[in-house]
């Protein structure tokens, strides 16, 4: 039988992370405020006028905005579509603040909060002065709305809220709706009708405010910038390059899209059902002493998250932990030692495991809430953290095996020393340049099911682009009894120190910039 842990243990509460707030804008006098959050590549708006607002997309936890919001009266919450790589903290909102939620055409029976449709060509009056138009969007989802913002006595458009339809550089793929309902084909049959028919058809100066960022998984592509204008996406957007060619689009909006992320199904759920209040999310979690920690986890079979710095990690971890480092500001900026955190654990893992979670002393709250914004729960974490675990005299695993080169006889020193290196990368990211000697591109997501392609009688390297992937890579390979280790930098340190042993033999400057902020 298994032990029954009391609810006095589970004395966890959510805490407030960095807003991600990256820019006050003004259009006329309408202030946008935009709010990135570089780990999920996700973008939630603000518009105030007055004393009017309305937020767009918000995420999970949401503090950071009733707080920004505090002496305006929120009037509506809008979401472009029910996202599928996030959990939306639209729901909460409304209950701690009466705002209605508008979502554009979808069947209300799957609908598990209350709100109101918004329908193509109808208006959301802001304030005397402004105005958003709903325009339906399908082509990414069947519900997608663009919130398009008016000036209502000038009869100008001012700027459009794109959600997932189109971003800066890309477009919204196309294969995230049930193939039972409409096949991606069928949906991107539909983005063309909402891209060319419809948002194409706005003035040029018409800025474009989408949903995420670069490394999104919800598009490809996607470029730097965060916003732009339609007149700008018109000249510079591969997908909007098509006009009049309707089967090249559907070709190019369907091919090389990437795997669709385990945790996708999950955030869509919860998004569709309002989710659970995040402050209940954290108070379900079961904050133990590493003993107790040691007996959950076996009586339970929970998968260990190890979510320090790497180098700590390295030093001396429990086995068969899966290592995933959190990362700094809450998420909201990425440096270069950091990783796409809760996004990557969703691409690994799935959501029907139960997660138990060591972190860094003081990072126990933040690990836990930062892994709800996908919908992924955790059931357990360690008190006392790591130190508390070596401090009980649990069983540790030291596997310091990280590989550096400084030069391109490095290389061939580790090739010599029979070392079988393993692209980690998504596969477009190695079709485009790799270590020649790396035939095996085995991505980290795909290693807890393939890695019958290794054999345990060899000596493997991994490498990502700089180093956060193949350290989860090799933790996951460790725990399955492999002789493997990381390459520290990654293929920016290949690129940088054995460019010649590169598919492409040339520099690549952005690889260069990043090797010399991992050695400083």
């Amino acid at each position: 039988s298994k032990k029954t842990y009391s609810v006095s243990y589970r004395i966890m509460q959510s805490v407030t992370l960095p807003s991600g707030l990256i820019s006050k804008q003004m259009i006329g006098d309408v202030e946008i405020r935009i709010y990135f959050l570089s780990c999920l590549a996700q973008t939630s708006y603000i518009i105030l006028h007055e004393k009017s607002a309305v937020l767009i997309d918000p995420r999970r936890d949401i503090d950071s905005y009733l707080t920004d919001l505090e002496g305006y009266e929120l009037r509506a919450i809008f979401l472009t579509h029910i996202h599928a790589d996030f959990v939306a903290g639209h729901r909460e909102i409304n209950i701690r603040t009466g705002a209605p939620i508008f979502l554009g055409p979808i069947d209300k029976s799957k609908v598990g909060f209350p709100f109101i449709e918004a329908k193509d060509c109808e208006h959301f009056v802001l304030s005397e002065k402004y105005q958003f138009r709903f325009i339906h969007s399908p082509g990414h989802t069947m519900e997608s709305c663009v919130y398009l913002l008016e000036d209502k006595p000038a009869g100008k458009a001012l700027a459009a809220f794109t959600g997932d339809t189109l971003f800066v550089g890309s477009v919204g793929r196309p294969d995230l709706v049930n193939e039972k309902e409409k096949t991606a084909q069928q949906m991107a049959l539909l983005m063309y009708t909402t891209l060319y028919d419809k948002i194409l058809t706005l003035p040029a100066d018409v800025i474009v405010y989408p949903a995420h960022g670069p490394g999104s998984p919800c598009g490809k592509a996607i470029q730097g910038d965060l916003w732009s204008t339609i007149g700008k996406q018109k000249v510079a957007n591969p997908a909007l390059q098509f006009s009049g060619k309707i089967d090249d689009f559907v070709d190019f909006l369907c091919s090389e899209i990437g795997d669709v992320p385990a945790y996708f199904s999950q955030a869509v759920s919860s998004n569709l059902s309002g989710g659970e209040v995040l402050s209940e999310v954290m108070s379900k979690v079961s904050l133990l002493g590493p003993v107790e920690f040691s007996e959950k986890v076996k009586a339970y079979n929970e998968i260990i998250i190890d979510t320090r710095f790497s180098t700590e990690y390295q030093k001396e971890h429990v086995p068969k932990s899966i290592h995933l480092y959190l990362g700094g500001e809450g998420g909201a900026k990425i440096s270069v030692t950091d990783g796409n955190f809760a996004m990557l654990l969703g691409y690994v893992l799935r959501v029907e495991e139960p997660l138990a979670v060591i972190a860094e002393e003081g990072k126990e709250a933040e690990s836990v809430q930062r892994i709800a914004r996908i919908g992924y729960t955790v059931s357990t974490c360690l008190k006392g953290g790591f130190k508390a675990w070596k401090a009980a005299s649990l069983p540790t695993v030291v596997s310091e095996k990280r590989k550096r080169i400084k030069s391109e006889e490095d290389l061939k020193q580790l090739l010599a020393e029979g070392y079988v290196f393993v692209d980690v990368r998504f596969p477009p990211e190695y079709k485009s340049n790799h270590l020649v000697q790396a035939k095996l591109n085995l991505p980290f997501h795909h290693i807890r099911d393939a890695a019958s392609k290794l054999s345990k009688d060899g000596k493997y390297i991994c490498y990502c682009k700089s180093g956060y992937r193949s350290s989860t890579s090799v933790s996951l390979l460790e725990g399955m009894g492999f002789d493997v280790c990381d390459l520290f930098g990654g293929f920016a340190a290949i690129s940088t120190y054995a460019v010649k042993q590169t598919t492409k033999g040339e520099y690549v400057p952005m690889l260069t910039d990043i090797m010399k902020k991992l050695e400083s």
